[in-house]
């Protein structure tokens, strides 16, 4: 009976695995799965600049449904002070067939559904089709935005540290000169 059962849970497992294997082959169904599930956000526009793909990773990340962002302006995540610049270099680069950065990563500013201002790292590719012709553009994004901020909050905390370290020498070097200006002292 033990055995029977173990027979029937195998024979199960091997069917999920069979089906498993069936969909893995089917590249589409594979590619959305793994499009989905990927940590990155995931964001392709169609060559003008509309988006048409939209992760779960990205719906985090922006705050956007992904019915909220298909179909919208990649303004939707541009701050309005580098929309003009983004779209010099987006057409461009559909223009041109070759972005800028040839996949080396970015560091910009995005805007959350909620407002806020986060500093994502982003890669950028354009999507060709088989002639070579631009489909559109992908970009990949990663929230960075406590890093920076940290390191941000450091390099102040260094600046502060040094400001305070320079007065402190002003002070010093004040006392041990008899003939300071009290009036100008903390000056020299």
């Amino acid at each position: 009976m033990t055995l029977m059962c173990c027979a029937r849970i195998d024979r199960s497992i091997i069917g999920l695995l069979n089906s498993t294997d069936d969909i893995m082959e089917d590249s589409t169904v594979a590619g959305d799965w793994i499009l989905d599930q990927i940590a990155d956000a995931v964001i392709f526009a169609d060559r003008l600049g509309t988006i048409v793909r939209w992760n779960r990773s990205a719906v985090a990340l922006f705050g956007y449904a992904g019915a909220e962002a298909m179909g919208q302006s990649l303004d939707l995540i541009i701050p309005p002070r580098l929309r003009d610049a983004h779209w010099r270099s987006f057409e461009k680069a559909v223009t041109a067939g070759a972005t800028r950065l040839n996949g080396r990563a970015t560091l910009t500013r995005a805007t959350h559904k909620d407002g806020r201002q986060l500093y994502v790292e982003m890669t950028f590719a354009l999507v060709l089709d088989p002639h070579g012709g631009v489909c559109g553009s992908v970009a990949v994004a990663r929230n960075v935005t406590a890093g920076v901020e940290s390191e941000k909050s450091a390099a102040l905390r260094r600046d502060v540290d040094s400001l305070s370290f320079g007065a402190a020498l002003v002070r010093l070097k004040s006392r041990s000169n008899p003939h300071a200006d009290s009036a100008n002292e903390g000056y020299r």
